[in-house]
């Protein structure tokens, strides 16, 4: 499939809480995606990513509690999970976005 401008991306960013230089490069391009939702549950917008209602996803806090199913069933629907820095995503991971 081909790419997703960024202008037509829906996601859900809680950009805020990452250190320098991510949180600025973020707080700049959120700007260009079409909308954002908070719904404060990973469980629920791990339901939106995996259902094709949802672009993207990114959290600054990694609890496995909160990310290891929704990670897993977003990749088994074909999905992508990656830290900020671009490093998979492992479940001993609980900060870093």
């Amino acid at each position: 499939a081909a790419p997703v401008p960024m202008s037509q991306m829906t996601g859900s960013v809680s950009w805020q809480f990452l250190a320098e230089p991510e949180r600025s490069r973020l707080a700049r391009n959120q700007t260009k995606t079409l909308s954002q939702f908070a719904y404060r549950c990973a469980a629920h917008e791990y339901r939106l990513l995996a259902s094709g209602h949802a672009h993207f996803v990114l959290y600054n806090k990694l609890m496995p509690w909160d990310h290891l199913a929704g990670a897993l069933i977003h990749q088994e629907a074909g999905g992508h999970a990656a830290r900020v820095d671009g490093s998979a995503y492992l479940p001993s991971h609980v900060d870093g976005g």
